[in-house]
């Protein structure tokens, strides 16, 4: 008897369990009837009507693509005009140096994003403020320095590389360093700093030491430092080194 139980038991459950799985097929055939419905539909109208053939894509022309960057650039002017504006009027209720350093970041995108210079003087100085007082930060300097940089301000980005360099020598500073030497035509100091430079990179195996802040958006801009760029750079200084050594001979 209790074997009988245990066996109408068993019949039972596997029952119940057929039940259950035609009752969820049944479910799972009705909703994805619309959805077989839907796509057959897409094929259809995809299918060539009365012997026509569907139209091709119209490729874009190079006027509508260069047209497409000017929106999406005039967009980001304007979302980058309309956050120093509220930043602006943040720093005259409570001036602080956490939002010197903001409105300097998106200082920091106007002018590699958009090339506009003209940001170049106001970022140096917020930034100049975002730091007064910290002798750990190495980086913000180098965005400092490439400030003065581009006001030919040389001797001011000179002072801010070699106030991130007695922090931390990085290959980015020893690079900047070389750029600002190559501008001041001082050919010797600028293969100098850019021999540095390489040897900080090959000891972290080019390893990219991002010069950021927590914005995204200036996180793209970091420099990236690859062996071709070092190769590049040091042919076009011998290259200048060359030429001045021919033009001192023909002058003699």
């Amino acid at each position: 008897m209790k074997k009988f139980l245990i066996y109408s038991f068993i019949v039972s459950i596997l029952f119940l369990a057929m039940a259950i799985g035609h009752s969820y097929y049944k479910r799972m055939k009705m909703k994805q009837a619309p959805k077989q419905e839907q796509q057959s539909q897409q094929v259809q109208s995809a299918q060539p009507q009365n012997g026509e053939l569907p139209p091709t894509p119209v490729e874009k022309t190079q006027e509508q693509i260069q047209a497409e960057i000017a929106a999406r650039e005039q967009k980001e002017r304007e979302e980058i005009a309309k956050s120093i504006e509220d930043l602006d009027k943040k720093i005259k209720k409570r001036p602080n140096a956490d939002l010197y350093r903001k409105r300097g970041e998106y200082k920091i995108r106007a002018i590699v994003s958009n090339k506009d210079l003209s940001y170049a003087k106001d970022m140096t100085e917020d930034l100049v403020k975002a730091t007064e007082g910290d002798n750990q930060d190495w980086k913000t300097p180098l965005w400092i320095a490439m400030g003065y940089s581009i006001q030919e301000n040389y001797y001011q980005a000179i002072l801010y590389l070699n106030k991130s360099i007695a922090i931390k020598p990085s290959a980015q500073a020893y690079m900047s360093l070389s750029d600002i030497k190559l501008k001041m035509e001082k050919y010797d100091e600028a293969l100098k700093a850019l021999d540095k430079s390489e040897e900080i990179s090959k000891s972290s195996n080019f390893e990219q030491v991002e010069i950021n802040y927590d914005n995204a958006e200036v996180r793209k801009y970091a420099y990236q430092i690859t062996p071709r760029l070092y190769r590049y750079k040091r042919r076009k200084l011998q290259r200048i080194q060359q030429a001045l050594k021919e033009m001192e001979k023909r002058n003699q």
